[in-house]
């Protein structure tokens, strides 16, 4: 994905007043999943996952309690 085109998207949904977090890794492929496989061992982007429940149970998008 280019960088350009999230600062874009992010921008816009800000714009729109929609809640938005940008988080730019300094590499790897798109699409890592947890990034903890042997093929994409990316100790960095580890927790991403959980940045994500964070950030949809602080907009209200998320009920369930699953952080501690």
């Amino acid at each position: 994905v280019d960088i350009n085109s999230s600062f874009r998207y992010a921008t816009r949904l800000h714009e729109l007043g929609i809640p938005v977090e940008l988080h730019i890794y300094r590499n790897g492929p798109h699409g890592l999943g947890l990034a903890d496989d042997e093929k994409h061992d990316f100790p960095y982007v580890r927790g991403w996952e959980r940045l994500l429940l964070r950030f949809l149970k602080a907009n209200g998008y998320y009920e369930k309690e699953v952080l501690q």
